[in-house]
């Protein structure tokens, strides 16, 4: 639990910030929290944002299966790897096909070693599937994750420090759970 509070406490755009933000139940958050999550630091208006959320709402109605923080944690790797994501994705919109599920869960694991859960690339395909014809909406997916990425900025404006940072606390963490005999 203190790795928690630390983690909250250092980095507010850690996986489990984001996720704690939304007070989870049952160790899930409901899949309307998910969506406002992801689209929270989208490139998009308000009323672009209400659009997303509607898909959610027509889908998930009132039912709450939920996001587990494991499938937080996956899709934030999934958007640290953005970038080749979207070349592989690329590739498959080159050859005239459409990206399917099962195409995303492929390209996340070939490319960022990421086993997406079919729940996760379901809520995923609710966000962004603009037609509901079963096809993601490459552009919008990945304009709306590379944004994310900056936290709304144009331009990342990595100078090392943060990589700096995050290897300090990855240490931190792994000498805390080392002394506390947790398994990372």
């Amino acid at each position: 639990q203190e790795i928690s509070l630390l983690q909250i406490s250092l980095f507010p755009y850690s996986p489990i910030h984001q996720f704690n933000r939304f007070d989870p139940e049952d160790s899930r958050i409901s899949e309307r929290d998910f969506a406002k999550m992801v689209l929270s630091y989208a490139d998009m208006n308000d009323q672009q944002r209400k659009k997303y959320m509607k898909r959610v709402k027509r889908e998930y109605g009132d039912r709450k299966e939920g996001i587990s923080f494991e499938d937080v944690q996956a899709f934030t790797e999934l958007v640290e790897n953005i970038s080749d994501v979207e070349m592989a994705l690329s590739m498959y919109m080159a050859a005239g096909a459409s990206i399917t599920p099962g195409d995303l869960k492929q390209v996340a694991q070939a490319v960022a070693g990421i086993d997406l859960q079919d729940s996760l690339v379901t809520m995923i395909f609710t966000l962004f599937d603009e037609n509901m014809d079963g096809s993601l909406s490459h552009r919008e997916f990945i304009r709306a994750m590379k944004s994310r990425t900056t936290r709304g900025l144009e331009k990342s404006k990595n100078t090392g420090f943060a990589k700096l940072i995050n290897s300090c606390y990855g240490c931190t963490v792994k000498v805390i759970q080392d002394q506390l005999g947790l398994k990372p």
